[in-house]
């Protein structure tokens, strides 16, 4: 029996122990741990996040250093929201400050987006990864030449930026006082000023990144629903999951106005934001670190087989690497269906960054397999500095598994 009672009083000492440890490791505590624990990183890479020194940084001298006004940050712990915070101004010259509420450009992490409800799409045979996309597409066609007539230009290439189309490298720019139709900008007509879709390189042989190929696929989803696309992205992506800052609307009403943080160049000169009113599948999300942060959630949800979003099958299917990537920001090494990802023989993460010019800069990144991850947000022309250096911080804080 004094074996036992000192036994069982051990026992209670180490649950208490671990009780107090577990109290004490709470979200808001590893919140402020986070605050000053960023890593300098001397380049934008992510294959050298995990290679930090003992160095500690703060977020506020890091934003003054990159030159950024706003910054919101929203952390996955095992596939669950564990914090979000926010520092700085939407606006520098009003000071207003961001919020939980703030909407950020997420620039070309709207892929992502338009890639989680391709892949539903697919998944209930509505669309086909790898069928000649001519075929499905009614009001226009993708211009067949020389290069088509070897392979033709398939869903999966146009996810993948292996399709040949240009980028483009006009941009997205239309005239003044005018909202050009999605077809004017795939054609570069008029009211557009844009480059037209042009297939450049034999499809499916070489990856080279291009912001029309989304476009394609959000007339793809249109002809194949018979409804718009920011119609279906809200019906099939936003509203089951309650991601309710999540819009695509441009011009801004005076409401959405209130809450948008503005761009800022890199001489801290805030801008008006500068969205494509039509052209939305490649660029066009604006949304909370949060409400992002819930798709990065759903997907790592669906990897483990726990989310209605999509099956396992189908997310693994989108993180496959199609090919590696020629001229993908950030160091990734492998291309997957509409995000892009970092891996070697034990360790994957998935992610996508968005920059919009003149400053807003978004990187959504998670491990799928320990459910680990983020979303940064920012809204000055020096964004990438600074979220490169938070991923570095989060990494070593809550032991991320190095590739």
């Amino acid at each position: 029996m004094k074996f036992g009672f000192r036994a069982s009083s051990a026992l209670l000492a180490l649950v208490a122990v671990i009780v107090v440890a577990f109290a004490c490791d709470s979200p808001s505590k590893r919140m402020q741990r986070f605050e000053r624990g960023l890593h300098p990183q001397p380049e934008m890479d992510v294959g050298r996040l995990f290679d930090y020194g003992s160095e500690r940084l703060s977020v506020i001298d890091r934003m003054a250093e990159h030159e950024v006004p706003g910054l919101a940050v929203t952390v996955i712990d095992d596939g669950r929201i564990d914090w979000t915070k926010t520092w700085g101004v939407r606006d520098s010259a009003t000071g207003d400050p961001v919020t939980s509420e703030t909407v950020f450009e997420a620039g070309s992490t709207t892929k992502l987006v338009t890639a989680a409800l391709v892949m539903m799409l697919v998944e209930e045979g509505t669309l086909s990864l790898d069928d000649p996309v001519n075929d499905q597409l009614t009001r226009w066609k993708i211009p067949e030449n020389e290069l088509t007539a070897v392979r033709p230009v398939t869903l999966r290439m146009l996810l993948a930026h292996t399709s040949g189309l240009n980028r483009p490298d006009s941009m997205f720019a239309y005239q003044a006082g005018s909202v050009p139709y999605l077809l004017e900008v795939l054609d570069g007509e008029a009211p557009a000023i844009n480059d037209p879709v042009t297939v450049e390189a034999v499809p499916g042989e070489r990856h080279s990144y291009s912001n029309l190929a989304y476009n394609v696929i959000q007339l793809l989803i249109e002809d194949v629903t018979g409804k718009q696309f920011v119609e279906v992205v809200r019906e099939r992506v936003f509203e089951p999951r309650a991601m309710t800052s999540c819009t695509y609307e441009f011009p801004f009403s005076d409401e959405a106005l209130a809450r948008v943080a503005f761009p800022h160049d890199r001489e801290g000169k805030p801008h008006m934001n500068d969205l494509h009113p039509s052209a939305l599948a490649h660029g066009g999300l604006l949304c909370t670190s949060e409400d992002l942060a819930k798709l990065g959630v759903e997907l790592v949800r669906a990897y483990r087989g726990e989310s209605r979003l999509m099956t396992a099958a189908t997310v693994r299917e989108m993180l496959r690497n199609q090919h590696d990537p020629e001229d993908a920001v950030g160091g990734f090494n492998g291309q997957g269906l509409g995000l892009f990802t970092l891996s070697d023989d034990e360790t994957l993460y998935f992610a996508h960054q968005g920059y919009n010019v003149p400053g807003t800069c978004c990187l959504l990144f998670a491990n799928p397999e320990t459910g680990d991850g983020c979303v940064v947000m920012a809204n000055g022309a020096g964004g990438f500095g600074l979220i490169f250096e938070i991923i570095a911080g989060l990494a070593d804080l809550y032991d991320w598994p190095e590739v």
